[in-house]
């Protein structure tokens, strides 16, 4: 394993300020499509993109549904060799790993609590740990599918508890 910087790995694109679009028709990467995307809501093809959301500090890799929406100012498109990181152990890293949030804890002291907002040249300066393809492809893929448990998880419980309000209220009527 050896450390490298985000920049020396990825390309980056910083998103446009949504009032330079011209056009009304232009289709807006949201913060539901990134939510989507990083609960594989939406089927990925292209495993080597994948976007920063700048105001939560999360990672998500970038669906083929959602490939073509302009990124706002508060996205980065990130590109990089899929054969050098693998994008679910980059999500992984980025949203949960120890090692990154203590370079994002340590660029954030100092600054207001309301705006601790990660820019592109701090991205590519933090440091991931780069471990040999198949052991990034584990740690990715079990990232993934705990994604994917968490969400079904959590929609079974909103039926259960639908369910049982409307247990409830057929009680009360009798």
């Amino acid at each position: 394993m050896n450390k490298k910087k985000l920049g020396e790995l990825a390309l980056f694109t910083s998103g446009k300020n949504p009032t330079r679009l011209k056009s009304d028709e232009v289709m807006i990467y949201s913060k539901e499509d990134f939510e989507e995307d990083l609960l594989c809501l939406n089927e990925i093809m292209d495993y080597s993109r994948c976007i920063i959301d700048l105001t939560s500090s999360k990672v998500a890799p970038i669906s083929v549904k959602t490939e073509k929406k302009y990124i706002t100012s508060n996205f980065i498109k990130l590109e990089f060799d899929p054969d050098v990181l693998d994008v679910w152990y980059l999500c992984y890293s980025f949203n949960e790993g120890k090692d990154l949030a203590k370079q994002i804890m340590k660029y954030n002291q100092g600054t207001s609590k309301f705006v601790q907002k990660l820019n592109a040249q701090t991205i590519k300066d933090l440091e991931i740990n780069l471990y040999d393809m198949t052991k990034q492809k584990v740690i990715g893929e079990m990232y993934k599918q705990s994604l994917i448990q968490n969400y079904l998880l959590l929609k079974q419980a909103e039926k259960i508890k639908q369910y049982t309000n409307c247990m409830i209220r057929k009680i009360e009527e009798e």
